[in-house]
């Protein structure tokens, strides 16, 4: 018995490290590496002695929020067979900044022929700090109304507000304004499972500060304190969801 023990377990250690192939998942924490590609540089990460693209350089109003060097990152991606930059296309993914500081993640690499494709991107350095001002009071929707759910994405273990996120929050603030509704304010937490096995399970408060971000938001915007209710659950997703419910109808 105890043989089959030791087997199985050999077994399963030999799966955790085989690298993944394409379509199944790669989950690791690692120190995001960066190519000095033109006109933008590249972002990679290495696991298993392979390098996997994350994506290219853009500012906060691009799909791809870039991580940080000097700070490791949580990236959860599906293996693709292309390649890119130099490395092997995870796709979709998902890049967390993990917050302790570390000297460690500094490593740039050249060019080495690689080049990126033209993208959009304003001035200045991309950053995540202070993060994308809320936008400007959008102006109410014309009726008819209908309920609407804004999701909100979050980083891992983190409570700051993307700039999509805040123009959903603006949508909803708008349409409950204009419908005098009741928006249902859920925020939630999660774990997620690396490759190796191991889990990294998010702050107990974090589905909290999230949610309460977002009524904040939602308050700066115009709607009624009344109006809001507010909650947590802390299992789920890394999000906050928005409910707006207007009133029935004549």
């Amino acid at each position: 018995m105890r043989s089959l023990i030791v087997a199985g377990l050999a077994v399963a250690l030999v799966a955790a490290s085989a690298p993944p192939k394409p379509g199944e998942t790669l989950n690791v924490v690692a120190c995001p590496i960066v190519r000095d590609t033109e006109p933008a540089p590249c972002w990679l990460v290495r696991s298993g002695g392979r390098l996997f693209y994350l994506g290219t350089q853009t500012d906060l109003s691009g799909s791809f929020y870039p991580p940080q060097q000097g700070h490791e990152a949580l990236v959860e991606g599906v293996v693709t067979e292309r390649t890119r930059c130099g490395g092997i296309v995870l796709d979709p993914v998902k890049v967390s900044v993990l917050k302790p500081l570390t000297g460690a993640c500094r490593e740039r690499l050249p060019a080495a022929g690689f080049s990126t494709p033209w993208v959009e991107r304003g001035s200045g350095p991309s950053t995540r700090k202070p993060g994308p001002r809320p936008p400007q009071v959008m102006p109410d929707p014309p009726p008819p109304y209908a309920a609407r759910t804004f999701s909100l994405e979050f980083d891992f273990d983190s409570d700051f507000v993307a700039l999509r996120s805040a123009l959903a929050l603006a949508q909803a603030a708008a349409l409950a304004r204009a419908s005098h509704a009741h928006v249902s304010v859920v925020g939630s937490r999660s774990a997620t499972r690396l490759s190796n096995g191991r889990e990294m399970v998010e702050s107990a408060e974090m589905a909290q500060r999230r949610a309460r971000k977002a009524v904040l938001f939602l308050k700066d915007q115009g709607v009624a304190p009344a109006a809001i209710t507010v909650s947590w659950q802390g299992t789920g997703a890394r999000a906050v969801t928005v409910e707006v419910t207007p009133p029935p109808g004549p």
